[in-house]
């Protein structure tokens, strides 16, 4: 039951609609170049499964990336640099969230199989199923070496060495004097 059928029947004045409500509804019915068939009716859908996944990935990375872009308080958003960014911020965002569901679902599947076996019993044929699933794949240098892009500052100080302007100076200008081997 949608919730204006539920206001209906409760009898409560339903409240006037926004013009944003409006334009979601529009842009949900019309159709989408996504939603039509191909042209050439091919069905090729097993092969072009992974393209359209990695398309709409793209697509939904982009859509993410505008939105961030638009309502952010950026001094110049508008640079291709920044947008690069963002959409690279998002993705990273992305693989970390499908590598901890995959870690999570192996977890939880381990753990009902453990769970079952302590009650005594087989588990039910579909649990088996996921139980038995291949362990996810490890996440690759850039997911497991997140600190180059949110290094602690205290880091680069410890490395730092210090020295007193004079130092400096004589370090990069040595004293003219004999040449070793002259006098």
């Amino acid at each position: 039951m949608s919730f204006d059928a539920v206001e209906q029947a409760l009898g409560l004045d339903q409240a006037p609609r926004k013009e944003e409500e409006e334009e979601e509804e529009e842009a949900a019915a019309s159709p989408s170049s996504l939603d039509t068939p191909p042209v050439d009716g091919r069905d090729d859908g097993a092969d072009e499964a992974p393209a359209e996944a990695a398309d709409s990935e793209a697509e939904a990375v982009r859509c993410e990336a505008n939105e961030i872009m638009q309502y952010t308080a950026l001094d110049d958003r508008a640079t291709l640099r920044n947008r690069q960014t963002v959409e690279g911020k998002i993705r990273l965002a992305r693989a970390h969230d499908a590598y901890a569901d995959a870690l999570d679902l192996r977890a939880s599947c381990r753990e009902e199989k453990r769970l079952w076996a302590m009650l005594g019993r087989d588990a039910p044929p579909p649990h088996l199923a996921r139980s038995e699933m291949p362990a996810p794949p490890a996440p690759s240098a850039f997911l497991r070496d997140n600190t180059a892009l949110d290094a602690n500052p205290r880091e680069w100080r410890d490395q730092v060495r210090y020295v007193a302007e004079w130092e400096a100076v004589y370090e990069n200008n040595p004293r003219p004097g004999p040449e070793p081997g002259e006098e």
